[in-house]
Parts: C-alpha cells; structure tokens; sequence
C-alpha cells in the first residue's frame, strides 16, 4: 500500500493534488481498493462509496487481469515521458476529459504523442498527395473548403493506438495517425472507453441519416 501511494504520488499532476497530503495517501488508497471491492462477487463486503468512475474501470479489467497488468506497467514506464510532455505542452490546450488523475497520465502522454510536429506533417504530406485534400476520416469535414485560406493545411492528427496498449519506446508509424477534425477528436476522447475511427464513423453515419 505504500509502495502504491508513493507511485500515485510521483506522478507529475495538477500540483493541487499533488501538494496535498491527503491525495492518494495510504489510507486514501485503501478507500479506493474498498471501493473496488464493493463490485467484487468474491467479496462478501466492500466500502459503499464506490462511483460511477469505479465500476467503468472495474467492469473494464475485473476479467482481463493481463490488460490490467499491461495499464499498470504503461503508466508506470510513462511517468519519465508524462514529465517530459508537461514540460513541453505550452500552448497546448487543457485537457478537460471525465477521468481520474491517474488516467490523465496515459490521456497527456497519448495527446504528447499526437503532437510530434515531425511526424503529424509527414501523415498530412502523405495524405494530401494520395488524395489531394485532407479530410476528417470519420466525418470528411475539409477546413480547406469551410474557412478558405485560414483553414488551408489545417487537421488534427489523432493516434488510433492507446498508450497502455504500446510497448515503452514505440515508435510511431503513419499508419498509427488518423485525420479527423477538432470535433470529431473531441468526441473520441470524450470518454472512455474512447472510440475507435470506425466506431465515430458509424456514429455520425447513424445521425446524419436520422
């Protein structure tokens, strides 16, 4: 339990958190764990204060315990990268998404990711002299031809993989990019589980038909 609190509380979040003795200390910890508990079917109590967050994330690993190996290691392996994504995000907006301080770790490392300036303009380059354009792949909206001049070359880059799936020291392939627009990237990391490009599709198929 110790271990734990001290790895929760390495982690470089919002100082408020951080600075505060009580977050993620160790008897916080043990709350959160009875919170868990409360879902469990082999536990016969469990502290009666687990939220709507708690049992998204049970639900997502109770019978995965493998996936939830590799989500721990990858936040634990990210923590250098996060600190180091902190330091270069001037400008970049926050990042507002419903999750837990802990999930924000794997969140900014994702958005690090899809920032790498090098390799977003080689996934533009390549699309745009395959197709002549650059369109959002799940909504085909074009900047181009809604603002002109301003919106020419303009989309946003959004990596299809998640972070806790990728080995530490991935390297990013094109075919790991996606073009979509501001909208569209806003509502595949709206929550999680975050939609894949083929879900957002179906999605907006689905309302523009309606």
């Amino acid at each position: 339990m110790r271990e734990l609190s001290q790895l929760l509380r390495s982690i470089p979040i919002e100082s408020e958190l951080t600075e505060n003795p009580s977050f993620r200390s160790q008897s916080s910890v043990g709350r959160k764990l009875g919170n868990f508990a409360e879902f469990d079917p082999n536990v016969a109590t469990g502290l009666p204060n687990g939220g709507a967050r708690d049992k998204l994330v049970w639900d997502e690993f109770w019978e995965s315990p493998g996936a939830l190996e590799e989500t721990a290691e990858t936040i634990r392996s990210n923590i250098g990268e996060m600190k180091k994504s902190l330091l270069e995000e001037a400008g970049y907006e926050t990042i507002d998404f419903a999750e837990a301080p802990e999930g924000r770790v794997l969140t900014r490392t994702h958005r690090y990711r899809e920032r790498n300036s090098e390799i977003v303009e080689a996934k533009k380059s390549k699309v745009f002299d395959e197709t002549g354009s650059l369109l959002c792949e799940a909504c085909q909206f074009d900047f181009d031809r809604a603002y002109g001049s301003r919106g020419k070359g303009f989309i946003e880059c959004h990596h299809t993989l998640p972070v806790s799936q990728l080995d530490p020291g991935h390297k990013t392939k094109l075919d790991d990019l996606a073009l979509v627009c501001s909208n569209c990237h806003r509502m595949i990391h709206r929550k999680a589980p975050w939609l894949s490009i083929d879900e957002l599709k179906k999605l907006v198929r689905k309302f523009r038909s309606n």
